[in-house]
């Protein structure tokens, strides 16, 4: 994986590579006490140029996966950017879309989703 990151200095004055090295977002909550609020991703699939293929060490147009990923804090606050890439054959994407019908109630709305492959 390699990623870049930008986080603003004003909310992480005593941001250092050890911290960078475990969870970020740890950092965030647990060092800093700010809530995270939620996170914006996209993923694109590109294939390696040639600085990309060196910098991963896989072949040149191996498929990966650009993930741009943007983190807010729960006062909407900018907290995180990144940009990484993957290789797409050691990573998967799973998901879970919940349709809600404001319209109807739903005896077991509160409930959590199901946890697939757990």
């Amino acid at each position: 994986m390699l990623e870049d990151s930008y986080m603003p200095v004003k909310l992480f004055r005593n941001l250092s590579l050890q911290h960078l090295e475990g969870s970020k977002f740890e950092y965030i909550e647990q060092e800093c006490g700010i809530l995270i609020g939620g996170n914006y991703e996209s993923l694109t699939p590109v294939l390696a140029d040639r600085l990309l293929a060196r910098q991963m060490k896989v072949a040149e147009h191996t498929p990966l996966l650009r993930i741009t990923s943007l983190s807010y804090s729960e006062s909407g606050e900018f907290l995180n950017y990144s940009v990484m890439f993957r290789n797409a054959s050691e990573y998967q994407v799973e998901y879970h879309l919940r349709r809600l019908h404001p319209e109807k109630s739903y005896r077991y709305s509160r409930r959590a989703p199901p946890v697939i492959g757990g």
